[in-house]
């Protein structure tokens, strides 16, 4: 573990710790010893194991890869390491016979480079840096492409046979294609630029189309708006979008192609090239898969780079070129790699880090650790399908005619495979039946040497039975009819009479028991009316545990207006989640047809006193530190807390005494029980004429205009309670408390800014704590102006010091820890 805060004060930067990196795991620079050949030992709950690595490619953008290469990047002359005779933009001269700029469409053109001749490259770049005139040094690293360290990994001797740029190198396609300015960012900005301007659409329909399209479950809910904010009017922009969102947007433009543009015969060679990049995209989304139609993936990407460069001339970028090496990098290392799965961990790490107050590195290190041996207890976590939470199904007899070897069968309401998952009433499209299914039920089948995966659910057209095997999806239908029908009934029968107990899985969507044509009747859930299907809506499906729960129009409307109000009028929120839950139902009974100024008036009228009664417990750690022989000693009948303490607590090395210390923390617990009263007097309602208007939150109503004249007749300050003797000293001790945390994190950053350590200590942790001790200072200038006044609430006082209290010691303990850390690193540099 290295803090990047320190990279750049490091010789060779990125390129020499990654290279130390593989010298310490496959270099056998440490004790003769190498993961690919002598591994790690591994241990479960029943027997220990050795695990292997080797390392076969570096998947990273194209930043990263640049800084661990030691390359110039896209926008040197030589774009492309890869390559011998690709150049820039301008850089090849036009009609050369040996070098083509990036946006050449013929492959056969690139001279790519070999491992050798790479290497031979970079010696004679560091033979140049010894003899050659800095000017012309310069120039020929503008030729070959390479920014020159000695430390750097191209110039590293020892692991040329275990990494280098050419071998190892591998471009992710999701940067590429689909984030940071990626192929496919360019081409969907730009195709829906002159859709809209061939057909005279806006972006605001195409946000209103997009806004009928009914996603799964797995989908992120799609923006309003999205076309109007994200779409860029200029000829050499792309689409400001992340990556996941590519895949939806592409499903929007596919079926716009297919509702208007191509029976239009609009757009004919931009839809063409689209169709291109929407085919590259489904073949790469395929995992491991895409090996089995690399000739088709070729085909297309050849095809989509001269379009795009025919169509797009100023949106073609490196990474066109880039595309053309995706191909031969599959076959080669024999699997289909981007960066989806660990840009989705950026979320839980940093959630994660923002929790951590001291060695965050190590503890999201650890963390990260922690879960990936945690997944390998799961059986499932290397299967490419595989139930989610399976149950065992009774009953299962049906399945035997269609399994003649089943040993058992299990179902569940998720389906997981490589590409992501299914759940319960998810719609499926089956081509080649041209028909759709609604998921009801995923099974899964254990033959004797094998599974078999399927999905039952109501097709719409005909039955079928969609079969998922372990590497592709493949449809069997039915060719009896009755057969099908025979084998539902027997399904619904057995698992109805089953026990939850005993099936383990229900029916998922069973159909209500309709009697004479007719909908079951039942209750709504909040008022108890009678309902029906035309007067109700569905809250929860029915199930073996639950029945079935509906809540009549008027009541589910009535909601929605309540929760407006209550969005409206913060103060009247918490009192209302004070009001019980037979009070509500009796409020959403009586006064269904209640809106506007008439409904805030009604629920003001049931809010009635409440207390609360809560205890604060607090626990306060103050600690000492000791050398490792006092520390041996105070532990020598504990060595497990002892082997915990030297792995977990802080330390620092102590300069006059030369040793580490090592801090032993005591932990005082306090607790305060407090009680709150909140209460709302009752008051009659008052009559509203018919013609008023007025809005669900009543702002065009008589209460606020009440409200702001009585807020015109004063300042505010005769409002407030006058504050009494006792009050007062509670609220100067609270604030010289206050003062005595504020002065104590300025101490702290006023050592965080010494000339030793202010290099070491990131700039965001003393602008977060400066930032606190402005708000503090603030709060307590308002305070001493309350205090003069001798008007102001002295529980919101108390509290809101308390909150500035909790959160300057918070930061005071960060300031801290940073500040121990860098005078310790400091220490450490000055000894050696």
């Amino acid at each position: 573990m290295f803090p990047l805060a320190l990279v750049e004060r490091v010789d060779g930067g990125h390129s020499f710790l990654f290279t130390f990196m593989v010298k310490t795991f496959f270099g056998k620079a440490t004790c003769n010893w190498s993961f690919d050949t002598s591994g790690i030992c591994c241990k479960t709950t029943t027997e220990n194991f050795l695990l292997f690595a080797t390392l076969s490619c570096l998947l990273a953008d194209e930043k990263a890869l640049v800084q661990l290469w030691c390359t110039k990047g896209a926008s040197s002359y030589k774009p492309c390491h890869l390559c011998k005779n690709v150049m820039g933009r301008n850089a090849a001269p036009p009609g050369h016979s040996y070098l083509v700029p990036y946006t050449c469409a013929d492959a056969a053109l690139f001279d790519l480079h070999s491992a050798e001749s790479f290497q031979n490259m970079a010696c004679m770049l560091k033979i140049a840096a010894s003899e050659e005139h800095p000017k012309r040094f310069d120039k020929l690293e503008k030729a070959y492409g390479l920014v020159f360290h000695p430390l750097g990994l191209p110039w590293c001797q020892e692991i040329q046979n275990i990494c280098n740029p050419i071998t190892n190198n591998c471009w992710d396609w999701m940067h590429i294609l689909m984030a940071s300015g990626g192929v496919a960012q360019y081409e969907f900005n730009q195709y829906t630029r002159r859709l809209c301007k061939t057909t005279g659409m806006t972006l605001a329909a195409l946000d209103d189309f997009a806004a009928q399209v009914q996603w799964p479950k797995k989908a992120a809910s799609w923006p309003k708006n999205y076309f109007q904010k994200r779409v860029v009017n200029e000829d050499d922009a792309h689409v400001k979008a992340f990556a996941s969102e590519m895949f939806q947007y592409m499903d929007i433009l596919n079926m716009l192609v297919h509702v208007m543009v191509r029976p239009g015969n609009l757009l004919q060679e931009e839809t063409a090239c689209l169709e291109s990049m929407m085919n590259i995209i489904s073949l790469l989304s395929m995992q491991e898969n895409v090996l089995a139609h690399m000739p088709q993936l070729e085909h297309d990407i050849a095809k989509h780079h001269q379009l795009f460069l025919d169509l797009y001339p100023e949106c073609n970028k490196p990474k066109t070129h880039w595309l053309r090496h995706v191909p031969p990098q599959l076959l080669k290392f024999k699997c289909n790699l981007s960066c989806f799965s660990p840009e989705r961990k950026h979320k839980g790490v940093k959630t994660l880090a923002s929790k951590v107050f001291s060695n965050v590195e190590k503890g999201v290190f650890y963390r990260a650790v922690a879960e990936d041996l945690a997944s390998f207890q799961d059986e499932h976590s290397l299967l490419p399908v595989f139930l989610e939470h399976p149950k065992s199904i009774a009953e299962e007899a049906w399945l035997q005619p269609f399994f003649p070897g089943m040993q058992a069968a299990y179902g569940s309401k998720t389906l997981r495979f490589e590409g992501g998952y299914l759940r319960q009433t998810d719609l499926i499209w089956l081509p080649e039946e041209k028909v759709l299914v609604q998921a009801d039920l995923f099974l899964q089948v254990r033959l004797l040497s094998s599974s078999e995966f399927l999905v039952w659910g109501t097709l719409y057209e005909e039955q079928a039975r969609l079969r998922i095997m372990s590497d592709q999806v493949s449809i069997a239908a039915s060719s009896d009819g009755a057969e099908t029908a025979v084998t539902t009934q027997q399904w619904e029968s057995q698992n109805a009479q089953a026990s939850s107990e005993a099936s383990g899985v229900a029916p998922l969507n069973t159909p209500e028991t309709k009697v004479d044509g007719k909908p079951e009747p039942s209750t709504c859930s909040t008022c108890k009316k009678p309902v029906n299907d035309e007067n109700s809506v569905v809250l929860m499906r029915s199930t073996q545990k639950q029945p079935l729960a509906r809540r009549c129009k008027s009541c589910h409307s009535l909601k929605s207006r309540v929760n407006r109000v209550i969005s409206k009028h913060g103060s009247l929120a918490q009192d209302w989640t004070n009001v019980t839950e037979e009070q509500k139902k009796e409020f959403y009974k009586n006064f269904q047809n209640a809106a506007g100024e008439d409904l805030l008036a009604r629920m003001q009228e049931t809010i009635v006193e409440s207390k609360r009664l809560s205890t604060k417990v607090e626990f306060e750690g103050s600690g000492e530190y000791f050398d490792e022989a006092d520390m041996n000693e105070r532990y020598k009948n504990k060595p497990e807390q002892l082997q915990n303490l030297f792995a977990n607590t802080r330390r620092f090395f102590c300069a006059v005494r030369q040793v580490w210390l090592y801090e032993d923390v005591n932990y005082k617990r306090t607790a305060t029980d407090t009680e709150e009263v909140s209460r709302v007097d009752k008051r009659k309602v008052q009559k509203i004429p018919k013609n008023q208007g007025g809005g669900d939150d009543g702002n065009d109503g008589s209460l606020a205009n009440k409200k702001s004249k009585k807020n015109k007749s004063g300042t505010g300050d005769e409002e407030l309670p006058k504050l009494k003797a006792g009050e007062k000293k509670k609220i100067i001790k609270k604030i010289e408390l206050l003062t005595t945390k504020r002065l104590h994190v300025m101490d702290l950053c006023a050592k965080a800014k010494a000339e030793k350590v202010k290099t070491l200590v990131p700039a965001y942790v003393l602008e977060a704590a400066e930032k606190l001790i402005d708000e503090a200072l603030l709060f307590s200038t308002k305070v001493e102006d309350a205090l003069g006044k001798e008007h102001g609430n002295v529980k919101e006082i108390l509290e809101t010091a308390d909150k500035h209290c909790e959160v300057l010691t918070d930061g005071a303990s960060r300031v801290k820890c940073q500040v121990e850390q860098a005078m310790a690193f400091v220490a450490e540099q000055g000894s050696a």
